[in-house]
């Protein structure tokens, strides 16, 4: 059925079935007859129609769950190789389930893939901006397969790659791989873990500094991701990201400022901590919502009356 020549005065479309198929039926036999199926598969993999090699690339993951580590190593980690240089059709395959794939590894060998990570970076189109989309998901689940030390070398890069992507929907999903990041948990007695971490934060925290509004919104969903997830403690929190949200509460850019309000009214203003607390930043904390709710902006009003309506301020007597 994989005979291209064979195939062609059947069904053109048989070796695709065939690739479909491929992993049930290496199931159905179990890894003690691999060495039956793998004279196929490699034909299969060296197809010349990319839907096949699309189709076995989608399904990489689920024959390294059958065949085990050892047999993924030994055979199944140059097929993903020659999959990941190939067009951008057959790579989205092994991106989806990029996360499922690794877990499968070893943990020596999925660290010496980390580095080929941002080979995901570069794609046929710039303009496919699904793929980083995609890549900025697998990230997020990549985050516990890997050490803080490993995260911060390899994986923050592309993570701040995408967050200042051209396209919203890719900056929006890099928040919850940054979010990630920062909560990630690190040995604070290792003095190169915290270097990283330090020097991580401090590029986060540059993003309300930005001349681009956009970088300087990010900073502000950052927080609210934090809060949302309680990523950090109240008072760490306080210390390393209010001084940032205190700035933008005052931005020019009134998106910015709707990120601000979002992460105060919908998380902040509901913890004792923020509000009944006494800590050092407690005084810009107080005078965000006293700016932010002496707004007349309608979008930033409909906020605050969503997520904390006692905030709102009294409507004006009639007259």
């Amino acid at each position: 059925m994989v005979d291209a020549t064979r195939a062609q005065t059947t069904d053109t479309e048989i070796t695709k079935h065939c690739a479909y198929s491929f992993p049930a039926v290496a199931f159905a036999l179990g890894r003690n007859h691999w060495q039956l199926l793998k004279p196929v598969f490699l034909k299969l993999v060296r197809d010349m129609q990319w839907k096949v090699r699309r189709t076995l690339s989608f399904s990489l993951h689920e024959l390294a769950m059958v065949l085990g580590p050892q047999l993924t190593e030994t055979d199944l980690l140059s097929v993903f190789d020659e999959f990941l240089k190939d067009v951008d059709d057959v790579r989205v395959g092994l991106l989806k389930h990029l996360a499922d794939f690794f877990k499968l590894l070893e943990v020596d060998v999925r660290r010496q893939y980390l580095p080929k990570i941002a080979d995901f970076l570069i794609t046929d189109n710039s303009r496919n901006w699904r793929f980083r989309v995609d890549l900025a998901e697998q990230l997020i689940k990549l985050l516990d397969l890997f050490s803080s030390s490993d995260v911060f070398h390899h994986l923050s890069p592309i993570a701040f790659k995408l967050a200042e992507d051209s396209v919203a929907q890719v900056r929006h999903t890099s928040v919850s791989v940054l979010e990630g990041m920062i909560r990630k948990p690190r040995d604070e007695n290792d003095k190169d873990i915290e270097e990283l971490w330090m020097a991580f934060f401090n590029r986060v925290n540059n993003f309300h500094l930005s001349d681009s509004f956009f970088r300087r919104q990010l900073f502000a969903q950052i927080c609210s991701k934090i809060c949302e997830n309680s990523g950090l403690p109240c008072e760490q929190f306080a210390n390393l990201f209010l001084p940032g949200l205190h700035k933008l509460s005052m931005d020019k850019v009134p998106n910015v400022r709707l990120a601000v309000a979002v992460c105060m009214f919908k998380h902040m203003v509901h913890q004792d901590f923020f509000i009944n607390s006494t800590y050092k930043r407690r005084a810009d904390f107080m005078d965000m919502i006293h700016r932010l709710t002496s707004e007349k902006d309608r979008d930033l009003l409909f906020i605050i009356g969503t997520y904390a309506p006692n905030y709102l301020p009294p409507p004006p007597p009639p007259p």
